[in-house]
Parts: structure tokens; C-alpha cells; sequence
């Protein structure tokens, strides 16, 4: 749980908690069932580069993986601004 919510935080800015209010979700809601395709398309991205280090770098228990998922999901939030902000910028 600690490493999904570090992937939502590092991904979105906001922990699971705050997502469900700007949803306007209840507490329990389960956030992914209300995910439009791209932010789950981003969570899984994140979530896979996360499971990617885990693995590669051995990483055991849960300060690891939450360290691992933040890695992920902050290369993932990089990716989407660098390329938003990209698409601001006039042609030619």
C-alpha cells in the first residue's frame, strides 16, 4: 500500500486521500476505477519501472520498494511535463 501511494504521490502530487477529494470520490473508493486511460496508462508505466528496479537492483522490503516506486513514478511525472511543456512551444 505504502508503494502505490508513493507512486500516486510522486506521479500526481497528491497522496491517494487527496485524489479520492478532487474526485470527489468516498474514502475507500478504489481510485483506479475511476482513472481516465492516460492517468492509469501512467500509473501502470510508473508501477513497471518501479517493478523493473525492484528487480533488477534486488530491492527487499518496504522502504525499498517505496524508494523504488518514487524513482519510477517521478521519471514517469518528468516524461509527461517535458513533453507537455514541449507541445507549448510554437513550431518553427
Amino acid at each position: 500500500m505504502e508503494c502505490t501511494e508513493a507512486v500516486y504521490f510522486h506521479l500526481t502530487g497528491k497522496k491517494s486521500h487527496e485524489m479520492r477529494i478532487a474526485k470527489g470520490l468516498p474514502p475507500k473508493a478504489n481510485l483506479r476505477n475511476y482513472m481516465d486511460v492516460n492517468e492509469l496508462s501512467y500509473v501502470m508505466a510508473a508501477e513497471a519501472l518501479s517493478a523493473e528496479r525492484i528487480e533488477e537492483e534486488g530491492r527487499h522490503g518496504n522502504a525499498p520498494c517505496i524508494e523504488a516506486s518514487a524513482i519510477g513514478a517521478s521519471a514517469i511525472r518528468n516524461a509527461i511535463e517535458l513533453d507537455r511543456r514541449s507541445r507549448q512551444r510554437p513550431l518553427g
